[in-house]
């Protein structure tokens, strides 16, 4: 008992810590918040690369119109060394007015040159190249004209046309390009990726139409989640493309009313349970001082009775000659009997509470003996209530595997009860027989008695249990009786039930079941 009580507060207070764990969890909350400051630098970086990407494209249309100027006054050896100067321009091709059409290949010799020049709309469609629509390229007011003609699957071109030379149209390689801005962006992007990294921005600047990544910051997986911005910077050169993840700052706070709650419950189950546990030890620790004072008390009040029993038997021998004397005597043993037998099972129920339960000294016995050693006992009692005792046996000498004191104290309280319960049925019987296929023998106890209702079959086997107020009214005793004989009979491994008569009249009948002592065989 001490043992559950301990595991109860245990369990109480895994109780109140699973709700505080419950509260917290409830209540706790989060917030993710981009960093202002980190979007700052971001949207700055992104500004500072469109304007290096309008400074480069300016300065290398520049570069490109005065390649085309210098056409007009140099040799075509003239014009691609000059072209060839210059980061990115694969091949000129001039589209004269008259529709005459020269092309300087730039990255190889002339001779080696393949035919892969713009065409004009409308030309032969076995030609390749690009499809030019001069209306785009033509010049306004007599003036030049100056395009960048970008179409899917084609190099991107830049086309100048004016009234005297027509169209020059100059094929341009964007890998080229890309090292050039590269080699440009060397001072500049390296300082600025420092600085992002720094305030932990993730980010990429790429060129997408090669594919080709120009910078990017640290700490950025190859799994990468899908970014949170993604910005295109376009000039007529090329695009480039920013491709960021917001530093996030989670933020963890927890809803107090819900805590403050969690906290409460959790404040309140922990001290109920202590408290019940305090209680509990306090009534447990009763108890046990109650038991120990009974067990003290039944053990210094036995050896007077004993000496009481002794004595009155030798007062009676003294006194045979006055029946009047003998008969008061008589009286007073049958109380000290029955005095003395209550005794033995608050001492055999205090000791099994304490768990100090001897082990019973199991030997083969003589049933009938006993039996008739218990009714000798009870005769007094029993002469006085006018109830009779009829013994029957199956069998003669039935012998048993069992404690002597043990199974003696078992009939006690088995005819006990028929003396208190079943007077009135005027006689019972005691029935001695065995089960030789079972190897075990029967001792029951039948009276004739009110019966015990099935329902209460098992009740009646529990501490301190008596059955409804008419059924024991006026009669004495402790409920302790079946208890005791029924943890006796298992110990001895045997079994203690009660049935209906098996002549179906009213009454009880208590079955004592114990196993059969071996029967030994003599040879003459």
């Amino acid at each position: 008992m001490i043992r559950a009580s301990h595991g109860t507060l245990l369990l109480t207070f895994l109780s109140a810590g699973a709700v505080l764990l419950l509260g917290l969890t409830l209540s706790r909350k989060t917030t993710e918040t981009v960093d202002s400051q980190a979007q700052i630098l971001r949207v700055t970086f992104a500004a500072g690369c469109l304007r290096q990407l309008e400074d480069l494209s300016a300065l290398y249309e520049n570069h490109l119109f005065d390649l085309y100027e210098s056409m007009s006054t140099s040799s075509e050896i003239e014009i691609v060394s000059r072209a060839r100067n210059l980061k990115g321009v694969t091949q000129i091709t001039t589209l004269e007015p008259d529709k005459r059409k020269q092309i300087l290949p730039i990255s190889k010799p002339i001779t080696e040159a393949k035919v892969d020049a713009p065409r004009l709309i409308g030309t032969e469609p076995d030609r390749t190249g690009l499809l030019l629509d001069p209306i785009q390229i033509s010049p306004k007011w007599g003036d030049k004209s100056t395009n960048w003609i970008k179409r899917p699957g084609y190099p991107l071109h830049f086309a100048v046309s004016t009234p005297r030379l027509g169209v020059v149209a100059m094929q341009l390689d964007e890998e080229a390009i890309a090292d050039a801005m590269e080699e440009w962006l060397a001072d500049w992007l390296p300082e600025q990726i420092a600085i992002l990294n720094e305030a932990g921005i993730q980010l990429i600047l790429q060129v997408p139409a090669i594919d080709r990544t120009l910078a990017q910051t640290d700490g950025i997986p190859i799994d990468a989640t899908a970014p949170d911005t993604i910005l295109p910077l376009r000039s007529n050169l090329a695009t480039w493309q920013i491709t960021s993840w917001d530093p996030v700052t989670t933020q963890v706070y927890y809803h107090t009313p819900t805590l403050l709650s969690a906290i409460g419950i959790a404040i309140f189950i922990a001290l109920a349970g202590s408290f019940a546990y305090l209680q509990q030890q306090r009534a447990l620790k009763l108890a046990e001082q109650r038991v120990s004072f009974a067990n003290q008390v039944s053990h210094e009040l036995r050896t007077p009775l004993t000496n009481i029993l002794l004595n009155l038997d030798l007062a009676a021998d003294s006194v045979s000659q006055q029946p009047e004397a003998r008969q008061r005597l008589g009286l007073i043993r049958e109380e000290t009997a029955r005095l003395s037998r209550l005794l033995e099972n608050v001492l055999s129920f205090s000791n099994q509470n304490r768990g100090q339960t001897t082990t019973p000294r199991l030997h083969p016995c003589d049933v009938l003996p006993i039996v008739e050693e218990v009714l000798d006992q009870f005769r007094p009692s029993l002469g006085r209530k006018n109830l009779a005792a009829i013994i029957s046996a199956s069998a003669d000498n039935i012998k048993v595997i069992a404690d002597t004191d043990s199974l003696s104290q078992i009939l006690s309280n088995l005819v006990s009860n028929v003396e208190k319960y079943a007077a009135a049925g005027k006689q019972f019987e005691i029935d001695l027989s065995q089960d030789t296929a079972n190897h075990t023998a029967i001792i029951s106890v039948s009276d004739q008695g009110p019966g015990i209702e099935p329902n209460q079959r098992r009740k009646i086997f529990a501490p301190f249990t008596r059955l409804t107020d008419s059924t024991t009214e006026g009669v004495s005793g402790t409920g302790l009786g079946l208890t005791i004989s029924r943890d006796l009979a298992e110990k001895m491994n045997g079994k203690l039930k009660v049935t209906d008569r098996l002549d179906h009249k009213s009454g009880a009948r208590f079955e004592l079941t114990l196993p059969l002592a071996p029967t030994t065989h003599t040879t003459s």
